[in-house]
């Protein structure tokens, strides 16, 4: 219920009607609810265990926003596959998704299934961006140190790095300056996370790449399949690490780049 008020009426304040909408929309799930107890199941779930409370004289809320957003991101965990989620409808409720992390068993898993594979697979929201990691940094997940948590981090970063190229020879000055700032608040994130020096993370997975040292970006528009060293305009030269090897279940990117002004000077010696 708390999913489809958030997700598929967009409500933090609904009406009885409402209600009774999303009532009838799950009640197929739960075979001990006839479908014409909605009134019966409103009144109980007011009256008796206090998560929605009456607010007007039409209206309803949960008792505090912070229950809605948990039940929502349990009802997420909890369904498995992020895949299956509309992308749109994700896009609505990042801090949800957050604590969702937060609340998986396999927070770095979790995590890459929902950026790699999902949410930054093809377009970056840079609102999303921002209130999902700044909700993710309230909630603290327990993240392990590993290859899955670096490369997940990295194939978001590489993605905004890939997208900053394409607008540095385009008309949208706007949408690079954006881009500009997103990689510059990423990269103080990953450094929060991971640590300066990714390369001892990734050992076993990617390799410095030393003979294109410095980008690897990927060509865009007709040559969309093809690789060609390209300059970095911003500033900023990029270390590229070539994929060794992966893992079954996860299909990680051929190539990740990182800030080379980020890395550890003694380790570049």
């Amino acid at each position: 219920m708390a999913f489809n008020l958030t997700v598929k009426h967009n409500n933090r304040v609904f009406s009885r009607n409402d209600l009774s909408l999303v009532y009838k929309e799950i009640n197929n799930k739960f075979k001990e609810l006839p479908i014409n107890e909605v009134e019966s199941v409103i009144e109980e779930i007011e009256t008796h265990n206090g998560l929605i409370l009456k607010s007007g004289v039409d209206s309803f809320e949960f008792s505090h926003l912070t229950f809605q957003e948990y039940l929502v991101a349990y009802y997420i965990v909890r369904a498995g596959d992020i895949s299956r989620f509309n992308y749109s409808d994700l896009l609505k409720i990042p801090d949800e998704l957050a604590i969702g992390v937060a609340l998986s068993s396999e927070p770095c898993r979790f995590l890459y299934h929902l950026l790699v594979n999902v949410i930054f697979k093809e377009y970056i929201d840079q609102d999303f961006f921002n209130k999902f990691f700044s909700r993710i940094e309230l909630e603290k997940p327990d993240f392990e140190i590993s290859a899955i948590i670096c490369i997940t981090l990295l194939s978001v970063y590489s993605n905004v790095c890939d997208r900053i190229q394409t607008y540095n020879n385009a008309y949208e000055r706007l949408a690079l300056k954006e881009l500009e700032g997103l990689k510059d608040r990423f990269e103080e994130m990953i450094e929060k996370m991971i640590g300066n020096n990714p390369e001892d993370i990734l050992e076993g997975y990617y390799e410095k790449n030393y003979d294109n040292s410095y980008a690897v970006l990927k060509a865009k528009g007709t040559f969309s399949n093809y690789r060609k060293l390209v300059s970095v305009n911003w500033g900023t030269p990029l270390i590229c690490f070539k994929r060794l090897t992966s893992i079954d279940e996860y299909n990680f990117p051929d190539y990740l780049y990182w800030s080379k002004d980020r890395m550890n000077i003694e380790n570049e010696k």
